[in-house]
């Protein structure tokens, strides 16, 4: 699909995320400030986890490219018992930032979706991430309550 943002066309393909994706996708996933959820935990997924999600039937990974370069991902988990999904991380390279990168990703990811059972689909934002905020509303988003991130890393230690 060609965009046209800031007089500059460009060729975006959006196709879901293969092994050979992971270490960009890694990268930019691990520098990007909106990942930060200011826990102990690892901020971002590893290799391992990623790897087993690409050949998961309940997930939905794609990447974009913009003339043959990395421009971006997105992840999405589908749980086909409960028919929702949760969008867990949207990322654009800065250079393709503010350029419809996030947009096809998203566009492409809800219908992949609509293909299914799923009847929801839910992500979380921070606060001060407005873009991300008009992203999602752009798409029939609605923004709800703020809450606070907590997390824990299991198994449980045995102290």
């Amino acid at each position: 699909m060609a965009e046209e943002k800031e007089g500059v066309k460009r060729l975006v393909e959006i196709r879901k995320m293969t092994e050979a994706d992971l270490n960009k996708v890694i990268e930019l996933g691990s520098s990007s400030d909106e990942m930060q959820t200011g826990t102990e935990s690892p901020q971002f997924y590893g290799r391992e986890t990623l790897s087993k999600w690409v050949q998961s039937s309940n997930g939905i990974l794609l990447t974009a490219e913009s003339d043959g370069e990395f421009a971006g991902f997105i992840l999405t988990a589908y749980n086909p018992d409960s028919k929702d999904a949760y969008i867990h991380t949207i990322a654009a390279v800065d250079k393709f930032r503010g350029k419809g990168v996030g947009d096809q990703l998203l566009e492409r990811t809800l219908a992949e979706l609509e293909k299914t059972e799923c009847n929801h689909v839910y992500c979380l934002i921070k606060p001060d991430n407005e873009p991300a905020r008009k992203l999602f509303q752009k798409h029939g988003f609605s923004l709800g309550e703020l809450f606070h991130y907590s997390d824990r890393m299991l198994p449980r230690s045995k102290t």
